[in-house]
């Protein structure tokens, strides 16, 4: 034979302690407090808690919904009403677009548009690059003065280094780097 798996505790069992729950909260007690009213663990408590507030959620957010479509209902309901009452056309037409922007503002469609801005430390970047890789991504962008200024910006930057790579066209350990301009 096996053994029985699963929780014993019926659904039943389980609302009853979960709406005895809901009635000590109200009370504002410790978990402590709670666990010691209710003569289950501090998991079991924990659980319910979970529960409760995702059904309370689900609950409210249902709720909120239903509000939102009762007044969707209203402002048509209001919309037509404005169309069809004996006011002027220019009254009629400044009611109407105040009843469009509180339907609008209800249903957030004219909610606040989000921006990411993003920094490059381009000092930073060049720090961290190998010599090769500043090559690389100044090459193709650079002609004339710029790539004579760059060129000697980057001999300069080598040579602080103790290595001088663009004059020989090759490195120690026999890298090659490009000693004329890109692209040529």
């Amino acid at each position: 034979m096996s053994k029985p798996r699963g929780n014993k505790t019926s659904r039943a069992h389980r609302a009853a302690r979960q709406q005895r729950e809901v009635e000590l909260l109200r009370d504002n007690p410790s978990l402590a407090e709670l666990v010691v009213a209710l003569r289950t663990s501090r998991t079991t408590l924990w659980r319910d808690l979970k529960q409760i507030t995702q059904t309370v959620a689900a609950e409210t957010r249902e709720e909120a919904r239903e509000r939102r479509r009762q007044m969707v209902a209203e402002i048509d309901a209001l919309k037509r009403i404005v169309m069809d009452s004996r006011t002027s056309d220019s009254r009629k037409v400044q009611l109407f677009l105040q009843l469009q922007v509180r339907l609008s503002k209800l249903l957030g469609l004219d909610a606040p548009s989000r921006s990411l801005v993003a920094t490059f430390d381009l000092n930073k970047a060049v720090e961290l690059m190998t010599d090769e890789e500043i090559v690389f991504h100044l090459c193709p962008r650079l002609t004339g003065d710029e790539w004579k200024r760059a060129r000697e910006f980057m001999e300069s930057l080598i040579a602080e280094r103790g290595q001088n790579l663009l004059t020989d066209g090759g490195t120690e350990d026999g890298t090659q780097v490009p000693t004329e301009r890109c692209g040529s």
